[in-house]
Formats: structure tokens, sequence, C-alpha cells
């Protein structure tokens, strides 16, 4: 009998000591789920700039594509609201209650290289909505619209023309501004591609001669025939 009491009771020990170390582990375990909640990863903001055409051939010189640029960038000066596209952004956001983030700042030198500082807004928000709102607030402040937000033709052939100098190139662009659609979303950064488009098409090389004022005055909107 004593034998048999001996045997049973490092099996019970044995036991005990099983069922409170679970119990210390299970206490552990349960201290750092309260202590130490799960906390999932800051969601990434989704800023996107629509790409837009580039101005240049694969096979222009740099020479060239710098001459396009330069003489193409009167578009980019008649359609800016005054005070520039940066502040305008930043005077609209404001008025809608949006603070910029650094992503706005740290942008705005690429955005102005590429030769299209009007795509910054893409980088105001990652809310579309936000976006669209602060493109319509730009493209207000333009004063080439009408109040229903349509463009104002006539206005904007004006406007190229005088930002040109009165050129040649200024009056072709005016002339063949109406092509260009209303812009979707207010996205005015659509537009003036397609403005540059037409611009860089007519740009003249200087082994080419150059076409007069006169020869496009016939087409400008507006104008007598």
């Amino acid at each position: 009998m004593m034998r048999f009491v001996l045997c049973v009771l490092p099996f019970v020990a044995l036991n005990y000591v099983s069922a409170s170390s679970s119990s210390r582990v299970s206490a552990t375990s349960l201290s750092h789920a309260t202590t130490e909640p799960q906390t999932s990863p800051p969601p990434t903001l989704a800023y996107t700039i629509t790409p837009v055409p580039p101005l240049c051939e694969p096979t222009d010189t740099p020479d060239v594509c710098l001459m396009k640029k330069t003489q193409c960038s009167f578009i980019t000066k008649a359609l800016t609201p005054p005070g520039g596209y940066i502040k305008t952004f930043l005077k609209c956001a404001k008025e809608a209650g949006i603070v910029l983030g650094n992503f706005f700042f740290t942008s705005i030198g690429e955005a102005f290289k590429s030769g299209a500082p009007e795509t910054i807004s893409d980088l105001t928000s990652p809310d579309l909505n936000v976006v669209i709102g602060i493109r319509r607030c730009a493209m207000n402040a333009t004063g080439l619209v009408f109040p229903d937000m349509s463009l104002d033709r006539m206005a904007i052939a004006n406007a190229l023309v005088v930002a040109s100098n009165g050129s040649p190139l200024g009056y072709a662009v005016a002339a063949a501004s109406a092509s260009c659609s209303q812009p979707r979303s207010y996205r005015m950064a659509d537009y003036l591609s397609c403005l540059k488009q037409i611009c860089v098409k007519r740009v003249v090389l200087p082994t080419e001669p150059s076409p007069s004022p006169s020869d496009f005055s016939s087409q400008f909107p507006g104008s007598s025939p």
C-alpha cells in the first residue's frame, strides 16, 4: 500500500506542475493581448498623376526638343491663373479646408521640370473628389470660363495670341484651339496638353521658312473671312 501511494504522488505532482505552467502561459498571453493591441499598417496614400503626352519625338535632338518646349511655353503662360498654378492650388485647398502634405510640396519642382505645373493638382489629395474640387476652383480662377464652367473659347484664343506676342505660332495655335475638347473633371492639364501638341506640330525648325500671321488670321475664332 505504501509503495502504491509513493508511485501516485509523483504523477499528481507532475500534473500539478504542468497545469500551473499552462496557467502562467495563458495568463501571460492574455496580458500581452490586452496590453499590446494589434495594429494594422497605415494605409498607403494613392496619389497619382495622369501622364500627359510628351512634347518631343524620340528622334528629336535635345536642342530641337528644347526649342519646341521654349516656343510653346506661351500656352502655359496664357492659361495660368493669376499668381500661378501653385499659389492657386494652395488657395483653393485652403478654401476647401484641405491641408496639403509634404508629398505635394516635394513634387512641385518635378512638375515644373516636366513643363506641366498644372498636373500638380493631382497631388493635392488621395481623394479624387477633393482633387476634382480643387481643379474646378483653379480652372475658374483662370477667368477663361463661363459661369457654367464651359471654356470661353474666344477669350482663350485671344490670350494665346497675347501671350505669344502676336507671333505666327500663337495665331496658329489660337486658330486650332477649338479642336481641343472641354476638360473632363476640370483637368486643365489635358486641355493644355492638347494645345501644346498642336503647337509642337507647327513649330518651324531653323531650316524651314516662317509663316506670317496673316496666314492664320482668317482661321482665328471670330475673325472675318
